[in-house]
């Protein structure tokens, strides 16, 4: 027995050499794969977090501007929660060899939101909208952003409003996701690129009648579309995610405060269910 165990223990050793290979972070050291970890949908995951991530919620009552102004400027600044050990697993062929994806890197995101009101359809109050974040080299990355929204609402004398509210987003990041399996390898620049589109319908109370006429509190509810594309810069492998896209609801609400005549200052909670749930704020300048 003695004499099998000389030869049996650098086997077990060598064993476990090699899954030492593979990049853990050093937070999820011991984590273990889930009992229903299934590597297709993991990856799909990665993709539709990130996309409703940087998806347009409504930011804002449906109508966004009142009186006598017809446009504003304003800085959204989102967070992106960050995601468990569990959820950062990734398998290579060998299935002892796992890593951790690096998705944690971006915290909060920013960019500008310009929304300008058209003229009345009749009763009906419309609005145009859009965002550009251009590709800034960043210690995180770069990251491109470009988004336009549409709503068409009516506001009755209660200060009710009602409307539906339609946006479509594209993002692009570029940034080492995907850590090399093997500890030392070069690390290289992945590229994922989003494509998120959605129609809700909108609802808010300017709350005029007791006394306060700069809140507004709102409530979005619709439904979403991503699709994404994943592109590892170690093997240029591509992942498209065409066997688990997310389309589902997705609700914001929030408060709509006017610091002032013209400084408007937001704060919304949102959802894409069940990928992300997370908040979002707006300052913003009305003229």
């Amino acid at each position: 027995m003695k004499k099998h165990i000389k030869y049996i223990l650098p086997l077990c050793l060598c064993f476990f050499a090699n899954i030492s290979f593979a990049e853990i972070a050093p937070e999820c050291a011991g984590v273990e794969t889930p009992a229903n970890y299934d590597e297709g949908q993991q990856q799909a995951f990665f993709q539709n977090y990130f996309s409703a991530a940087f998806g347009m919620t409504a930011m804002g009552p449906i109508i966004p501007i009142r009186g006598e102004h017809r446009a504003s400027l304003g800085l959204e600044l989102f967070a992106i929660p960050p995601l468990s050990c569990e959820r950062r697993l990734v398998f290579a062929e060998d299935p002892a060899r796992i890593k951790t994806q690096d998705t944690n890197k971006l915290p909060v995101s920013a960019r500008p939101r310009l929304q300008v009101m058209l003229p009345d359809l009749g009763q009906m109050k419309v609005m145009f909208g859009g965002t550009f974040f251009p590709p800034i080299p960043t210690p995180l990355g770069t990251i491109l952003q470009v988004g336009v929204e549409t709503s068409v609402a009516r506001e009755f004398d209660s200060g009710f409003q009602i409307g539906v509210h339609g946006h479509y987003s594209f993002g692009r990041m570029r940034a080492e996701l995907a850590p090399p399996f093997e500890e030392g390898d070069p690390e290289a620049e992945d590229v994922f690129y989003t494509n998120y589109f959605g129609l809700d319908l909108g609802l808010a109370y300017n709350l005029k009648s007791s006394g306060y006429e700069h809140l507004t509190p709102y409530l979005n509810i619709g439904f979403a579309d991503a699709s994404s594309l994943f592109i590892v810069g170690d093997d240029l492998n591509l992942a498209q995610n065409t066997q688990h896209p997310w389309a589902g609801l997705t609700a914001a609400t929030g408060l709509q405060m006017m610091l002032s005549d013209r400084i408007e200052l937001g704060v919304e909670l949102s959802a894409a269910f069940p990928v992300i749930y997370t908040g979002r704020m707006k300052i913003g300048l009305h003229w």
